[in-house]
């Protein structure tokens, strides 16, 4: 590709929840617009960052995309994606979140300079959320990671084909969700780009992903040695992404020819009309000591049915001890806690069946739910629905498994946080709780 016509694209949304499912408008700032860069995306324990400055925009959106750090702005979620590349071929280097963005005019200037300073989608798996789960011998170690980042914005991407096996013992897991896959999986290389979490061994790539770089390709310079790294500098490459095996071809020092793996990726520069500027890609790079092997992307399992008002099912005979809502807390006795399903009474081991069909997306022992089987059960209304039965006794169906409704998927429990046998029913319409009685009916 002749890298002529620096262009790119931002799209900015505004949104009421973090999630970015409220949307209230979306922005959109391109080029002829100058912009200033720089991102950089490394490893897990080197969260991604981006900075960018946007000249003289107007100032009706300097006002809807400010955000200062220093005022609360808990109903205000900004997030971005910003495509970059050449004339028409552009591609995505820095999905994210705005952080802080200001806008000011320096001393002698006539340009005001509107500042981003951001964080990428997924970074709230570092500082938010607290996992507290068991997990049964035999379980999938791939659906352990679907279920430590199930709430947050990101997805499985690949995972080490040598992590493609079951636990082999009963395993709980305590803290903080990146914590617990760097210590979990010390030995292998954990990054976050583009909305997906990678899982690979020191020799592994992401499959089908192989870039060239060459002094054709826009090569600057040499390679330099950095302890049993290899760093490079070129021409602003948009398709460099970690993970992605990398060979190289240097007329200067063809000694360091060969294939290595991405290890960090930062962009840095100008898009500009007006204002001239370098615009570069610099890359960490690694030599494994072994072949390299490609690995696939995990295949994500959805269930694409379409659900309805009508046509569920109870989950269970019996009587509903609990409703949804505002409550005591049987155990603590706190006044006014939430409760986000409905306690139906029933005996113990009394057939627990699926109230509609669709996917089972997690089988566990989870917290106070205790035992519990999670299912997506497709959308209604563009919104996706799923379903939770917990303080089971025992469970007869898998993660993954298509169930039809009024399938057996389990039995009444009283495990967990509960005072005796029954069953807890939650159904949830894009992760927010709603009250059962919507799709099951009363009792």
């Amino acid at each position: 590709m002749l890298k002529l016509q620096r262009n790119y694209y931002c799209e900015f949304i505004i949104a009421k929840d973090e999630q970015l499912k409220e949307i209230t408008e979306i922005i959109t700032v391109k080029y002829p617009t100058t912009l200033n860069l720089s991102t950089s995306i490394g490893s897990y324990n080197t969260p991604n960052s981006a900075n960018l400055q946007f000249i003289n925009l107007s100032k009706e959106i300097q006002g809807k995309i400010w955000k200062d750090v220093f005022i609360d702005n808990a109903s205000k979620h900004i997030g971005f994606n910003l495509w970059a590349g050449y004339g028409n071929s552009l591609a995505n280097v820095f999905s994210g979140y705005i952080d802080e963005c200001t806008s000011y005019k320096q001393a002698g200037s006539t340009d005001w300079v509107t500042e981003i300073k951001a964080y990428p989608q997924g970074a709230n798996i570092y500082f938010n959320g607290l996992s507290n789960a068991t997990y049964i011998q035999g379980t999938q170690r791939s659906d352990i990671i679907q279920d430590l980042i199930s709430s947050k914005d990101i997805k499985l991407g690949c995972l080490s084909l040598s992590l493609n096996k079951p636990i082999t013992k009963n395993q709980t897991l305590i803290g903080q969700p990146m914590d617990l896959l760097g210590k979990n999986f010390a030995d292998y290389r954990i990054f976050i780009e583009k909305k997906e979490l990678h899982i690979l061994a020191d020799s592994e790539v992401i499959e089908n992903e192989t870039l060239i770089i060459s002094d054709e390709t826009g090569l600057l310079g040499s390679p330099r040695r950095a302890n049993q790294f290899l760093e490079i500098d070129m021409i602003f490459e948009p398709q460099a992404s970690l993970g992605r095996m990398i060979t190289l071809k240097s007329n200067t020092m063809p000694q360091f020819n060969g294939d290595y793996i991405a290890m960090s990726i930062k962009h840095y520069g100008t898009i500009s009309p007006t204002k001239s500027g370098t615009l570069i890609t610099s890359m960490v790079l690694a030599k494994p000591n072994d072949k390299i092997q490609e690995v696939p992307r995990v295949e994500e399992k959805t269930y694409t049915g379409e659900t309805t008002t009508s046509g569920w099912q109870k989950p269970v005979k019996g009587v509903v001890t609990s409703p949804f809502g505002k409550r005591t807390d049987p155990i603590t006795g706190k006044t006014q806690t939430s409760h986000e399903g409905i306690d139906i009474g029933a005996n113990l081991n009394t057939p627990v069946v699926a109230a509609a069909a669709g996917i089972v997306t997690m089988t566990k022992y989870y917290g106070g739910y205790g035992m519990c089987v999670q299912m997506d059960n497709g959308t209604s209304n563009g919104k996706k629905i799923t379903t939770l039965y917990g303080h089971l006794s025992s469970w007869n169906v898998q993660n993954g498994a298509m169930v039809l409704k009024g399938q057996t998927i389990g039995y009444v429990g009283s495990t967990g946080k509960s005072t005796g046998p029954h069953l807890h029913f939650e159904v949830r319409e894009n992760g927010v709780p709603v009250d059962p009685k919507k799709y099951i009916g009363t009792f």
